[in-house]
């Protein structure tokens, strides 16, 4: 979705590298190919992007 005519994920991703993060994972679904054509390796936002593809959504697991 954008939003100033970019991406909204973008917004994120130069802000975790304007704080000084080089690595980062972006868990993608059913989008991804659409994700990955955008975000590439992430060299242009001067990330290393990882990707991790999740079949479904799924919760932060509960402390007990």
């Amino acid at each position: 979705m954008p939003v100033a005519n970019k991406p909204v994920l973008f917004y994120g991703l130069e802000a975790i590298a304007a704080a000084g993060v080089t690595e980062t994972g972006i868990v993608v679904g059913d989008t991804e190919r659409d994700i990955r054509e955008a975000v590439g390796d992430g060299s242009r936002f001067g990330l290393d992007v990882t990707y991790l593809p999740r079949d479904a959504p799924s919760g932060s697991p509960t402390p007990s």
